[in-house]
């Protein structure tokens, strides 16, 4: 009973309050079809619906009270123990299915620190879970690895949730995590209009990962008078400045029928 608290919670409250103002399909979707049939999951979902809602009712959490941990501290730690041992199996197993519950549960484990307010934590697990998805597009020829028609959706609705955090920790937090691959998007704009406000905020990431990208290659250089960067930095701005201007056009052009 006690695990079904949480479990309400979490698809009452959590699961609504966690993705912010886009929809997701990501936690509206796939999280309760995963915790269905995988434990990894589903403690790992129990694990972040006990923190929410102390913090939603009590306004706090393990990490920042300071104090001896009490009942759902305890609750929320078993929980997050029971979700890591879960992983075990799909750690050797290597599958495409056993790759997306990782990722499934890595993604839990991101937003489970950033409330706790554990931000390093946080960003090893989505660390971890880049390198994971880059190290699966790296190999499109390994079989248990090949697309799969029935999981494009599945994939994308992951890689979509994982750009969410890179994005946000990026712009809040600067931590200079690696370039995004994300093959599963398309990349090129179109040519009129945008079919989705989904769609928009896609491409729109895409960009911004191309400006972090650029901020981390020019840093080093320490020069704070453009004219004096490589011409392929000072290229690469153009680039991008080009782009944003094609999106802000194609946006313009698509709001009124994405507003209607």
């Amino acid at each position: 009973m006690e695990e079904k608290g949480y479990f309400d919670w979490f698809k009452c409250r959590s699961s609504k309050k966690i993705p912010g103002v886009f929809a997701s399909s990501f936690w509206e979707k796939l999280v309760f079809q995963a915790s269905s049939n995988e434990p990894a999951v589903l403690h790992a979902v129990l694990a972040v619906s006990s923190v929410h809602k102390s913090e939603s009712v009590q306004g706090n959490c393990l990490g920042r009270k300071g104090g001896v941990p009490d009942e759902e501290d305890l609750f929320m730690l078993r929980q997050y123990s029971k979700a890591i041992s879960s992983l075990q199996p799909h750690f050797s197993a290597k599958s495409r299915a056993s790759i997306s519950v990782t990722l499934v549960t890595c993604i839990i484990f991101i937003c489970l620190e950033f409330l706790r307010g554990h931000y390093q934590t946080a960003q090893a697990h989505l660390r971890n879970g880049l390198n994971l998805l880059r190290e699966t597009q790296r190999v499109p020829d390994n079989r248990a690895l090949k697309q799969d028609p029935s999981r494009e959706l599945i994939d994308d609705c992951i890689i979509d949730a994982l750009v969410r955090l890179h994005i946000q920790v990026e712009l809040l937090q600067g931590s200079r995590h690696p370039h995004l691959v994300m093959e599963s998007f398309e990349y090129e704009l179109p040519a009129h209009q945008f079919q989705s406000m989904d769609q928009a905020r896609r491409h729109m990431h895409r960009v911004l990962d191309d400006i972090f990208q650029l901020s981390v290659l020019a840093r080093p250089q320490g020069i704070l008078n453009e004219e004096w960067y490589p011409a392929e930095l000072v290229g690469e701005q153009k680039r991008i400045r080009a782009k944003l201007a094609s999106w802000l056009a194609i946006y313009k052009a698509s709001k009124r029928n994405l507003e209607a």
